[in-house]
C-alpha cells in the first residue's frame, strides 16, 4: 500500500482513458483506422526504397513523392486497363446467364447422371437449381447486392485516396514519430522497448515484401 502515491494513481487513471478514447475511436471509425493501418503497412513495404533513393542523394521528401507516385499510377493503369475488361467479361456473363440457360444446362447435366446412376431420382437437380435461381434473380435480393457492391467500390476509392496520402506522411516523417513514441518509454524499459521494435520491424517489413512480390508473381503469371 505503501507503493500507492497519486502520481502513480493519474498515470493509472491517463493510461486508461486513453486506451479508452482510444478504443471508442477505432470503433466509431474503424474504416478510416483500417485505412490507416493499411498506409503502415505500404509504409513499411516503400520504405527500403524510399531509404535507398535517400542514401543516392534524393531528398527523403522528394523520394517518397517519386516512389508514391509510381504506385499510384500503377494503381490507375490497373484500374483502367485490367478492371474493365474484368467487368466486361461479368457483364457478357451475366447477360448470357438466365434463368432458362441454367435449367436447360441442369437438366442435360441430370438426364447424364440418371442414366449413369439409377439411384439418384428425376428432378432432383433440375428442382434445386431453379430454386436458387430463382433466389439469385430476385430483384430485392439483387438490389441488396448491387447496393453492397456500390458500397465496396466506394471503400476502394476512398482507400486509393487516403491510403497514398497517410503513407506520405508515414514515410517522410516516419522515423520523428518514432522518436516521439519512444519518448513515452520510461528509461529502463527503453533498451528493452527498442530492441524488440527493432526485430518487428523488420520482420514485419520482410514479410509485407515478400507477401506483395508473390502476390505481383501470382498475378503476371495467370
Amino acid at each position: 500500500m505503501k507503493n500507492i502515491t497519486l502520481e502513480r494513481v493519474v498515470r493509472t487513471l491517463l493510461a486508461v482513458l486513453t486506451i479508452g478514447v482510444i478504443i471508442v475511436i477505432m470503433y466509431n471509425y474503424i474504416t478510416l483506422v483500417a485505412f490507416l493501418i493499411l498506409a503502415m503497412i505500404l509504409s513499411y513495404v516503400l520504405d527500403p526504397t524510399v531509404n535507398r533513393l535517400q542514401r543516392m542523394g534524393v531528398k527523403r521528401t522528394i523520394g517518397v513523392t517519386l516512389t508514391l507516385s509510381v504506385i499510384v499510377m500503377a494503381i490507375v493503369f490497373f484500374s483502367t486497363n485490367v478492371v474493365p475488361i474484368f467487368v466486361e467479361e461479368m457483364l457478357e456473363l451475366t447477360n448470357n446467364l438466365n434463368i432458362e440457360t441454367i435449367e436447360l444446362i441442369a437438366a442435360r447435366i441430370e438426364t447424364r447422371l440418371v442414366q449413369e446412376y439409377s439411384f439418384i431420382p428425376e428432378g432432383f437437380l433440375r428442382d434445386n437449381i431453379t430454386k436458387i435461381s430463382e433466389e439469385l434473380f430476385d430483384l430485392g435480393k439483387l438490389s441488396t447486392v448491387l447496393s453492397d457492391a456500390v458500397g465496396v467500390f466506394t471503400n476502394i476509392f476512398s482507400a486509393v485516396l487516403v491510403v497514398p496520402f497517410a503513407a506520405f506522411f508515414f514515410l517522410k516523417d516516419g522515423s520523428k514519430i518514432r522518436r516521439d513514441v519512444l519518448q513515452i518509454i520510461p528509461n529502463k524499459y527503453f533498451e528493452t522497448t527498442l530492441t524488440i521494435l527493432d526485430l518487428v520491424e523488420k520482420r514485419l517489413g520482410l514479410y509485407f515484401r515478400s507477401v506483395l512480390v508473390q502476390s505481383t508473381l501470382v498475378t503476371l503469371l495467370s
